[in-house]
Parts: structure tokens; C-alpha cells; sequence
């Protein structure tokens, strides 16, 4: 199997888009960390993107509706973007019982429109976490976490299966819908800042 090597993501949107380009030619599939390092660039390549996945972690502060705004505004420029959310539990190691008094994964999943709540759950091991903080990934853990493998194999499963299946129609059409209200909002708002501070202005 062919590995992807790490590049800087400039220019990595048309290559995307370019079904000739070495990279669609070459890999099947391409995984892109969305970090909110460069959002501009970030947003650009997710227009290219077939499937979001969005990992919701219980010790992680989530700005919900910045999150919201940002996927559906996404969905004006990539309407059959599937987005997928991801529920992350924290393990301890000396303890086999999660820590579920809220799914916040089942909530987000909830108020974005036409996402989809994944079946796997990833469960996050405090041995593993001192692994990947040595750069090293849940394959190359010694010993390795044979129930993290799999569930990394499941989730991946679960990714391919929702980037080739058919959207519903009525759900989809919704969630752009609502996307393009809120743009409306948003403009109208402006115009009316704007309006505002021009009449401070001559008086």
C-alpha cells in the first residue's frame, strides 16, 4: 500500500480537484488534518473534501456554533460534503468504565444538519497518549493496543461507507437551505451596520 507523505497543504486544493493531478491519480484516499492553524487554506481544502470527520471530546471546550456557521457555510461550496462525527472517550488505565454522564458526541451530532453520529467510539488509552506523544501512532505502539487498532480499523470502515453513500435528499436540501438563511442574516446585519454608522457619520 502506497503511503501519503507529509507536505505543506498549498496548492493541495486544486491538485484535489484535478482528477489528472498525481495525487487523485496516485492515492485513493487522502487524509487532511483540518487544524485551525490557517483557516482561510484550511476551508479551501475542505471544499475539495468528500467526508468531515469531527472528533468531539469530552475535556475539549467546543464552540458549537462557530463549528456550525463554519460546516454549513462549507455546504454552499460542497453540497454533497458528508459530515461525520466522532464520539471520544477518555480510558484510564487502571479502569475499564468511560466517563458517559454526557455524550456531547451525540449532541453536536444533533445540531448540525444532515451529519451522521459514528457507530465506533474511540477510546482514548493514557498509555497510548504517552505513545503519541513520541510522534508514534496507534500501529507502531509496543505493546500494541489491539482493541484501539481495531477501532481505528472500524472507524475507518464507517468513513468509507459514508463517503460513497447516496445523501437524502430532503435532509441535505435542509441543511443548505439553512445554510444559505443564515448568509442572508448575516449580510442583512451587515448592511445594517453599515447603514447605521453612515448616519452617525453625517450628523
Amino acid at each position: 500500500m502506497a503511503k501519503m507523505t507529509i507536505r505543506s497543504s498549498e496548492n493541495l486544493q486544486s491538485e484535489l480537484e484535478n482528477p489528472e493531478s498525481y495525487y487523485r491519480g496516485r492515492y485513493s484516499e487522502i487524509i487532511i488534518d483540518a487544524d485551525d492553524g490557517d483557516v482561510r487554506n484550511t476551508d479551501a481544502l475542505l471544499v475539495a473534501t468528500d467526508v468531515l470527520v469531527v472528533p468531539v471530546h469530552p475535556r475539549q471546550n467546543h464552540n458549537r456554533e462557530a463549528l456550525i456557521q463554519r460546516i454549513e457555510t462549507l455546504r454552499l461550496f460542497n453540497p454533497a460534503l458528508r459530515v461525520l462525527i466522532v464520539e471520544i472517550q477518555v480510558i484510564s488505565a487502571f479502569a475499564a468504565a468511560a466517563r458517559t454522564e454526557t455524550n456531547l458526541a451525540r449532541l453536536v451530532a444533533k445540531e448540525i444538519l444532515a451529519s451522521t453520529l459514528a457507530a465506533t467510539v474511540i477510546h482514548e488509552w493514557i498509555d497510548d497518549r504517552r505513545s503519541f506523544d513520541q510522534g508514534l501512532s496507534i500501529f507502531e505502539c509496543n505493546p500494541r493496543n489491539e482493541r484501539a487498532i481495531a477501532e481505528i480499523r472500524n472507524l475507518r470502515e464507517e468513513i468509507t461507507k459514508i463517503r460513497t453513500q447516496s445523501l437524502e435528499p430532503s435532509a441535505n436540501s435542509l441543511a443548505i437551505l439553512h445554510a444559505l438563511q443564515r448568509r442572508t442574516e448575516e449580510k442583512e446585519l451587515c448592511h445594517i451596520g453599515i447603514d447605521a454608522f453612515q448616519e452617525r457619520s453625517a450628523r
